[in-house]
């Protein structure tokens, strides 16, 4: 019998992610592998990692990541004065790239990425913008895998003029 194809899904434990388990299943017949990232957020991650498990995830992996996250990504956008348009600081957008860093290391560990082109797509909601040119800009974010940018890189900036 056939190994079971795996996905890994950035779970936060709210609505969106949590109704994504079994769909996933059902529609794809995907083993899920939901993975938490504690960024410092507060969160009870016992009851987030038991309601993925109890949504039919095959494994919820919690990786703790405060550290690295205030040291890497939090001081130097601080000490850059990282504001957008003069008025917001960058919080949320500093995490992006650890996560899908975090997401990368266990689609590599749990062999995910081999048979996937894009492991992880974001689903932005239009109402949670203040305008439209910032919800056009993020709509269709994916984050490729190192492996798959590599070999498209040249591609990529052919078609940005580069």
């Amino acid at each position: 019998m056939a190994e079971k194809s795996k996905v890994i899904l950035a779970y936060s434990g709210g609505l969106d992610t949590t109704v994504i388990i079994p769909w996933l299943k059902e529609n794809y017949d995907y083993d899920v592998i939901a993975v938490c990232v504690n960024l410092g957020q507060g969160d009870d991650w016992d009851k987030i990692k038991q309601r993925a498990l109890d949504t039919g995830a095959a494994e919820c992996i919690v990786e703790d990541v405060r550290e690295e996250y205030i040291r890497d990504y939090v001081f130097p956008a601080v000490k850059a004065n990282a504001i957008y348009e003069d008025r917001y600081l960058l919080g949320t957008s500093t995490a992006r790239p650890l996560i899908g860093k975090v997401l990368v290391k266990y689609a590599r560990q749990k062999k995910v990425i081999d048979s996937l082109d894009v492991l992880y797509m974001t689903r932005v909601q239009k109402e949670r913008f203040i305008n439209e040119d910032d919800y056009v800009r993020l709509k269709d974010s994916y984050i490729l895998t190192a492996d798959k940018l590599e070999g498209g890189a040249g591609e990529l900036a052919k078609a940005q003029g580069g």
